[in-house]
Order: structure tokens, then sequence, then C-alpha cells
């Protein structure tokens, strides 16, 4: 908390709106959520929240990694100290000039939302000569994400995307049991097609 006295100095001296941020109080909370957590478990943060350096370089210091998806985030990122192993470029705004952006700094952990983007980062990453583990995300209530377009087969497009790009991990959008018995099968399914 900030006592009202130095509340007015700042506001004097900067100016209003202003925000103050607590590093040390960001870090001791990272660190508190990760004591409550699975040892395996990794905390991203997510650089569009705040892109402050100093901000992400506590989050690291507690042993977070995190989540990015701009150029401008990228160099935040890599100026807080962050190795490119320890950033994952997210968001369905990826067009294939970004990717190949990441690629080419170091980053290969990508979030695809659907099996047009695996595509994409498979193609780039083959023009680029870089592979990328992708994390992909999927919506399996059975509404359509592309209604213009007729989608593959689960297997068939994971085939297609597999080239340079590898889906290593599922991302689920919903939480229900049934959704997550669905999205476990369809993920044995996929990982079984592209062996």
């Amino acid at each position: 908390m900030v006592a009202p006295s130095f509340g007015q100095e700042l506001l004097g001296r900067y100016g209003s709106p202003l925000y103050v941020y607590d590093l040390d109080e960001a870090e001791r909370q990272a660190k508190a959520l990760f004591g409550l957590l699975p040892q395996s478990s990794q905390i991203l943060y997510s650089v569009k929240a705040n892109p402050i350096p100093e901000l992400c370089a506590a989050l690291k210091t507690a042993g977070c990694r995190v989540e990015i998806a701009s150029p401008l985030e990228l160099k935040v990122v890599l100026e807080a100290g962050f190795a490119p192993d320890q950033i994952l470029c997210s968001g369905p705004g990826k067009t294939a000039s970004l990717v190949r952006e990441m690629l080419l700094a170091g980053v290969t952990h990508f979030s695809c939302d659907s099996w047009y983007d695996l595509e994409r980062l498979s193609g780039v990453a083959a023009a680029t000569k870089k592979s990328a583990n992708a994390l992909l995300r999927l919506q399996v209530s059975g509404a359509p994400t592309a209604p213009e377009r007729s989608q593959p087969s689960a297997p068939d497009h994971a085939r297609r995307g597999r080239d340079r790009a590898d889906a290593r991990r599922l991302h689920q959008l919903v939480g229900s049991d049934m959704v997550r018995a669905r999205a476990a099968a369809l993920f044995a399914q996929i990982a079984g097609s592209t062996r």
C-alpha cells in the first residue's frame, strides 16, 4: 500500500493517471502462486497486460515465463532477461511475418488457435529452417470456428501441420467433464495419427 504522502508526491512529480508497481510484492505474489501449484507447473505472465521490462524482470526472478503477441513485447521480454525458450508467442493475430520474426529471434514455443494457424507455423518454420513447438488450442464444443471453410479432419490436418511444428500440448477452451473427455479423445487421435 502506498502511503498518502508518497502518493501525493508521485502525483505532483509525474501527473495523473499514474500507475505505481511494487516489484518486490509482484515477485512475492508470483512465488506464493507457485507455492500453491504442483511443482511441475509453469506460470506465464501475459506481457500485454503491462509491457514493463522491470515488472517482467521481477516475475522472471520469481520463476515465471512470458506470453507475448507482438515484436514490441518480444523486445520488452528480451530486455528483461528472458531467454527465447522461456517465451510463448500467442494470440489469434499471428501473421507469417510475425511468426518468422519470432523464430529468427529464437522463440520456439507457439500457441496455435486453429489448424490453419498450425499450418502457417509449420510453413514458416520450414521456410526459415527452424523448428517450433505448438500448443494447439481447440474448441471442442462442436461450434465451428471458421464457418466459411470446410475444415479437414483432425488427423489429416495434424499430419500436414507437423513438417516443422510439433504439436506437443492441447489447450482446451471449455471446462466441462464431457468436453474434457472429448478433448482427450481428440488429442489421442491427433497424437496417434502424427507418429
